[in-house]
């Protein structure tokens, strides 16, 4: 049998937040490109289009973008960007254009036209559906309407446990995993 040890209650989330690390690329209304690093996300219907949730805190530039425009993209990072997640995390998209301060290469989405880090897995375009307020976060549900993944990351599911599909997972504060191998 196992040993189990208790944890904080405020640390319990570093067990639970198993998925893929995502960055959100989103453009105020007044044109302000911005993206940032979210670690709460999960995918929560797939009949007839993949919907999507992530957790975001009120107080962030993402969160009154997407408040004003219904419009953002997801896109995955790859395991090589990890420096590029922390620089974007830490920083407020409210005071920094962060695209120009870490001299991000990017190119546009098809659907929306907004910014996409050069060499990132896939990107998902998503329409806001609705918002649920909770506390100090919103929870941020969408709708995907496009979606493009690189050739060599995916055939009929991301190929997570090959180079090219190596994801980012967040443990707390600078640490990241990357999956390993396919059980």
């Amino acid at each position: 049998m196992k040993t189990y040890k208790q944890i904080p209650l405020e640390n319990a989330y570093k067990v639970l937040n198993t998925g893929a690390l995502i960055l959100i690329s989103s453009l105020s209304a007044d044109n302000r490109n911005n993206l940032a690093p979210i670690a709460w996300n999960c995918p929560i219907e797939y009949d007839p289009v993949t919907s999507l949730l992530f957790v975001c805190d009120k107080t962030h530039q993402t969160y009154a973008n997407i408040s004003e425009t219904g419009k953002f993209v997801v896109c995955i990072p790859h395991a090589s960007q990890h420096k590029l997640v922390v620089d974007l995390g830490s920083c407020s998209g409210k005071t920094v254009q962060k695209i120009e301060k870490f001299q991000v290469n990017t190119f546009k989405s098809k659907q929306y036209q907004l910014s996409v880090p050069d060499d990132c897995i896939a990107y998902v375009e998503c329409k806001l559906k609705r918002i649920i307020d909770e506390e100090s976060v919103g929870i941020i549900m969408s709708e995907v309407v496009y979606a493009e993944v690189d050739v060599n990351a995916f055939t009929d599911r991301l190929l997570a446990e090959t180079e090219f599909g190596k994801t980012l997972h967040h443990l707390g504060s600078e640490k990241f995993i990357s999956p390993g191998n396919l059980l």
